[in-house]
């Protein structure tokens, strides 16, 4: 699935997009089911200590399974994360790419 979105950290907001898995049973809504999957990575970026601190807003979503992007979309997203699987995962925070383990 590929999700674009908005979140808002302490009164900004910023753009993001995760491409990757997504289960489609997602009774919450899909803002929250990105919250879940983005604030371990943001959490200590923007020392955050729970996830109400962290509001979602879906600009777009797709269950196509095409994943087109390139390497230049990290200077536009300010998250960007690529999860295609557990040893198969990019993440970049405002244009830089994180190590992840």
């Amino acid at each position: 699935m590929i999700v674009t979105f908005l979140y808002r950290v302490n009164d900004l907001t910023y753009y993001g997009k995760y491409i990757g898995y997504l289960s489609d049973d997602y009774e919450d809504g899909l803002d929250i089911e990105i919250q879940r999957i983005i604030y371990p990575y943001l959490k200590n970026h923007y020392q955050l200590t729970h996830e109400t601190q962290l509001h979602i807003g879906i600009l777009f979503y797709t269950s196509k399974s095409y994943a087109y992007f390139s390497s230049e979309e990290c200077n536009v997203f300010q998250f960007l994360l690529y999860n295609f699987s557990n040893d198969n995962k990019e993440l970049y925070l405002h244009g830089v790419q994180q190590l992840l383990m």
